[in-house]
């Protein structure tokens, strides 16, 4: 995922693109690595399980346009991650040595690019 703070630094790195003939290579800076290392290593290294839903938003996005204060639809579906996982405990859970650890706390974590990188782990916010 790309997410540029600028305009400009985005066509700094476009200007140093190389265009081939079915794309274009954009530089990688060294955060960008260091941030795609870590997140590799993080999938690698540690078990994943997911669970999907399909759910119709129309609702959600109406009531959203009534609101007085800026809430993004991201912020709907965190707080409804967040419900699930305190109704499904199964699901809130760690790898631990030897057997699962159910967690009593629901932390989630949104990384957000920005110019210093990806934002830190927000805990009990």
């Amino acid at each position: 995922m790309w997410a540029f703070q600028s305009p400009r630094l985005f066509h700094q790195h476009l200007s140093d693109a190389k265009v081939g003939p079915e794309y274009t290579d954009i530089p990688h800076t060294n955060m960008r690595r260091t941030i795609a290392k870590r997140l590799s290593e993080s999938k690698a290294t540690v078990p994943h399980t997911y669970a999907s839903t399909n759910c119709v938003m129309n609702n959600l996005l109406e009531l959203r346009k009534g609101l007085d204060v800026k809430v993004s639809v991201n912020d709907f579906i965190i707080k409804a991650a967040a419900l699930t996982l305190k109704q499904v405990p199964e699901m809130n859970a760690a790898w631990g040595g030897e057997h699962a650890q159910l967690l009593k706390d629901v932390d989630i974590s949104v990384a957000v690019a920005t110019m210093q990188g990806l934002s830190h782990h927000c805990q009990d916010c």
